[in-house]
């Protein structure tokens, strides 16, 4: 009868058990992200940070002298900025060819190994002003965009030189080897372009500008 004194009734113990029983969070996205790794293991070259454009391969005049050190925007207009992460970034036009230069930058090849990434881009509207990401295996572009929203450009003729964010679903990717391509082949108005930290994440992550862009509408 004693005992009895410390027997829980049922609710209380099935309470008690609730609490003990560890229960699956939701995955929460990284904003920071990673930089992919390359065969060696070591991060790729992907925001730049080195200062220096190793792991990617530079050809014809677009992408001389980058990447580019500091706010160049901000020096050279007052309505704008640059918008980029760190020290450094690529400007097609802050590397002193302006808009009459062409050419392209292509990382190298990585191993996809979490589901999300996002990168920054700006500046032309245009099909000849865009970054592509493309598998190795069948050199195949499965995602690009431009630098700015055509629709919006049409309006105005003018678009910005402030990097936005833009997420995209490698889901179907993982486990496959990527690289990156940017490409600027349009020599008029607006005819360059800027990119910036390229990363992965293990969740789709939520950045900070209400203007992130998904990918859905730019898949090939």
């Amino acid at each position: 009868m004693i005992a009895s004194r410390f027997l829980l009734p049922a609710s209380a113990l099935a309470a008690s058990l609730f609490l003990l029983v560890p229960t699956a969070l939701p995955a929460a996205a990284d904003p920071a992200g990673t930089l992919p790794t390359g065969a060696d293991g070591q991060p790729l070259n992907l925001d730049f940070e080195a200062g220096d454009l190793r792991h990617w391969t530079a050809k014809g005049d677009a992408f001389k002298n980058q990447p580019i050190r500091g706010d160049t925007v901000a020096k050279r207009r007052k309505d704008m900025r640059s918008a980029h992460q760190g020290d450094y970034w690529i400007g097609t036009f802050d590397g002193g060819g302006l808009d009459p230069v062409q050419g392209t930058l292509t990382s190298v090849a990585f191993k996809v190994t979490q589901p999300w990434a996002s990168f920054r881009v700006a500046a032309g509207p245009y099909e000849g002003t865009r970054v592509e990401l493309v598998t190795k295996a069948d050199n195949k572009v499965f995602f690009k965009t431009s630098g700015h929203d055509g629709a919006a450009f049409a309006k105005s003729n003018n678009a910005t030189e402030e990097l936005t964010p833009v997420v995209v679903d490698l889901s179907a990717q993982q486990g496959k080897e990527i690289f990156i391509r940017l490409v600027d082949q349009h020599s008029g108005h607006w005819g360059h372009l800027n990119f910036d930290d390229f990363r992965l994440h293990t969740a789709k992550p939520v950045l900070d500008r209400k203007s992130t862009r998904l990918n859905s509408s730019h898949r090939t």
